[in-house]
């Protein structure tokens, strides 16, 4: 429970940033007291204004920059700090790539006790501009569209944002207009009242198509809100109808409505295409996911038989599917699983099979696997995911993962049951965040 800080505590105080910490913030010390700061950097010597007193660190939050950092740029975003979308945008980028490999290197030594021998590799991204996918809340009274701010749900209204397409401001700004022409009541989640709750946009970066959804609390919406869109963007191929019912901080609801057009877009990935439905799982970066399918690629080799658990709507799957004798993916989305029967057909593959399912339910049903790929959701793997692929005996285990301290503590759990962390390399999948996504190689030790 917190402590509310006591008169005696000073509470304005000075600080030197060590270093930054996985999930953003800095950290210095302060009479022996750790001090959490976000948005500081390593060497910055600030005033800060502690917040939170807890038993063992502080919270504080920068007052005054006394002596800032070299690794200190200025935020091209008039939102950063007020926007919970960035975490690192004040930090030059080349020095958010070595950051993100502390975070890494750091993970390992503390939860799992190991050392790497070199630095991971990292491969850099686009800094800006490389979102596919944006979600936006809304709130009214004023009408605002845009993102929360950091860990509440005050909606911050914007009217650009640089990780995602220009195109995204312009749809974002011609809705507004159409809701304050029409009216359209905006949900409050604290009364659980009114209609729209949310505005989705995806867009496939490689074939230029846009997917629009509007997440509501009722069945109804009024055909002025959107019909004038699609009018006005050429490459929008489907606007859907979420209805969400529900009091719940989950976005999506389980009722799909088609408005226009179709509820998916393609996308394309190397030499391959894919069918994207509005509430599917796709990498958010395009442009780096294929770096990732590269590199899997390059970790696979050849293999007898894969089997790809989390696998979505098939891409890693398909993308691989030249260097395996016979794949089977698991998913526990239906709708997953169809996009991704659908993909194969597209792509005319033929040694995939597809199962909708809990991973968990399913995996024992398998024998004779030579290698698994594993991309889990960020709270990583279940242990018994990990203890039943073990007694599956595979070769090679290729863990795809966007959180460095759920897969360093998985990675503990297979070294213990004989296998070994061969190759170990980073992706910067969310460029100006503290997310840092990586690929491990994990083999066998058995003859």
């Amino acid at each position: 429970m917190v402590k509310p800080i006591k008169k005696t505590t000073p509470n304005i105080i000075k600080v030197k940033i060590d270093k930054i910490v996985y999930q953003g913030s800095g950290i210095g010390n302060f009479d022996g007291i750790k001090v959490f700061v976000p948005y500081s950097a390593p060497d910055d010597l600030i005033q800060a204004k502690v917040t939170q007193k807890k038993k063992n660190y502080w919270l504080a939050e920068i007052k005054k920059i006394l002596e800032p950092s070299s690794l200190r740029t200025i935020p091209p975003c008039i939102y950063f700090t007020q926007c919970g979308g960035c975490d690192l945008q004040h930090i030059k980028y080349r020095f958010q790539l070595e950051l993100k490999k502390e975070f890494a290197i750091e993970s390992l030594q503390r939860i799992c006790h190991l050392k790497l021998p070199t630095s991971p590799e990292i491969i850099p991204a686009k800094p800006f501009r490389y979102r596919n996918k944006t979600q936006y809340p809304l709130a009214s009274n004023p009408l605002r569209i845009g993102f929360y701010k950091q860990l509440t749900h005050n909606v911050i209204d914007i009217d650009k944002c640089l990780l995602h397409p220009n195109v995204f401001d312009d749809v974002r700004q011609m809705v507004r207009e159409q809701i304050i022409k029409v009216k359209e009541p905006i949900y409050n989640e604290i009364r659980h009242f009114g209609n729209l709750r949310h505005i989705i946009i995806r867009q496939g970066m490689n074939t230029d198509e846009m997917l629009l959804i509007f997440v509501t609390r009722t069945d109804n919406i009024s055909k002025k809100l959107y019909e004038s869109l699609v009018n006005k963007f050429s490459n929008i191929v489907g606007i859907i109808q979420n209805i969400n019912p529900a009091k719940t901080n989950r976005i999506l609801g389980n009722k799909n409505k088609v408005l226009f057009g179709r509820d998916y877009y393609f996308e394309k990935l190397l030499d391959k295409q894919f069918k994207v439905s509005g509430d599917a799982f796709f990498q958010v970066n395009t442009y780096q996911a294929e770096n990732l399918v590269k590199k899997l690629r390059e970790y696979l080799g050849t293999a007898e038989q894969v089997l790809d658990l989390y696998c979505g709507v098939g891409v890693l799957s398909i993308m691989i599917s030249d260097l395996a004798k016979k794949i089977y993916g698991v998913e526990i989305s239906a709708q997953a699983i169809q996009d991704a029967n659908e993909n194969i057909k597209i792509n005319q593959i033929h040694n995939i099979e597809y199962f909708s399912a809990p991973v968990e339910k399913m995996i024992n049903k398998f024998q004779n696997i030579d290698t698994v790929i594993l991309d889990p959701p960020r709270k990583g793997c279940a242990e018994s995911v990990l203890l039943d692929i073990i007694k599956l005996k595979p070769k090679k285990i290729i863990y795809i993962s966007c959180n460095p301290t759920t897969f360093a503590r998985d990675l503990t759990l297979l070294l213990k049951h004989n296998y070994h962390l061969e190759k170990y390399e980073l992706i910067d999948m969310f460029a100006q965040t503290y997310h840092v996504e990586s690929i491990a190689k994990i083999v066998s030790d058995r003859v």
